[in-house]
């Protein structure tokens, strides 16, 4: 237990250090931790992922959530004006080629099945998330560029966990699936996720000066978005593109109540400053312990 405290302490810190050196160099710190945690998992096997058990699993999920709803509250909706449409398509496509590509070499390479081979080329056609909105953060980068790509790093997550979960009911069950059924799938869960995360971010702003006179309030907020990912996901949604626009709508609530919230006498309130290094202390926090525990997981 002492070692474990004392590599999570110096973990934190070298990841202070790394996003300093960033500063400097221009070098994503995210590289830098992962390769601390293959050296500690697969190289020198002092950690393993079965050593975190099913916490593993769960401090991931939290790290995404974290990372979604921050990158939601930094993000500006009216950059979307010119370039949703241009993030959609280049996702879509991105997906579909990466996807035929690897579930071309899976076929051929590694002598699979046709599904077998295109369940892993729809798992792996994905970006990361919790990879991509970190870099995009601390690089310097066009607004319309940055736009483009937070759509497209989110949209091929869906896109991954719908195409794969098909597929593999059909490897399970040997039932048909047509591409109708999954473009259903895609919309509905993008709609309750989107949704219920608006009706939930709307609710919440709408309330969140009256949650501030009660102790220990800046973590209620953390709690409820926890709840909208967990409830969407219990919904049939996207946990992580309800997260997504819950923060949008936190961090756009001024924007919101200027153009349609006045017309029926919602008044939203913004994040204060309080709130705000709340959540960039422990985005700071699970993203250093994520991208080293990546490395630990690497094979």
């Amino acid at each position: 237990m002492t070692y474990a405290i004392l590599f999570i302490g110096a973990v934190l810190f070298l990841g202070q250090v790394f996003s300093f050196l960033f500063e400097k160099t221009r070098l994503p710190d995210v590289l830098p931790l992962m390769l601390l945690g293959m050296l500690i998992g697969p190289g020198l096997h002092i950690v393993t992922p079965d050593m975190f058990g099913s916490a593993g699993q769960i401090f991931t999920t939290l790290a995404l959530v974290v990372v979604l709803f921050k990158s939601g509250v930094n993000f500006n909706v009216s950059a979307l004006r010119g370039t949703a449409l241009q993030g959609v398509l280049l996702a879509t496509c991105m997906f579909l080629l990466a996807g035929a590509g690897i579930a071309f070499c899976s076929y051929w390479l590694l002598d699979l099945p046709l599904l077998a081979a295109c369940v892993i080329g729809a798992i792996a056609a994905s970006n990361s998330s919790a990879v991509v909105i970190p870099l995009l953060g601390k690089l310097n980068v066009a607004d319309n560029t940055r736009t483009v790509l937070f759509l497209e790093a989110n949209l091929t997550g869906v896109y991954a966990i719908v195409v794969s979960l098909a597929l593999i009911g059909v490897l399970v069950t040997g039932a048909k699936v047509s591409a109708g059924y999954m473009l259903f799938e895609v919309v509905k869960s993008f709609a309750i996720g989107i949704g219920f995360a608006l009706a939930a971010g709307l609710f919440w702003m709408s309330v969140l000066n009256h949650v501030r006179r009660m102790e220990n309030a800046v973590s209620l907020t953390f709690a409820f978005v926890l709840l909208v990912y967990g409830a969407t996901k219990l919904l049939g949604g996207d946990g992580a593109i309800a997260t997504l626009v819950f923060g949008i709508v936190a961090g756009n609530i001024r924007v919101f109540s200027r153009l349609w919230l006045h017309k029926f006498e919602i008044k939203g309130f913004a994040l204060n400053a309080e709130e705000r290094v709340f959540f960039d202390e422990v985005e700071f926090i699970f993203k250093t312990l994520f991208f080293v525990y990546m490395g630990i997981c690497m094979r």
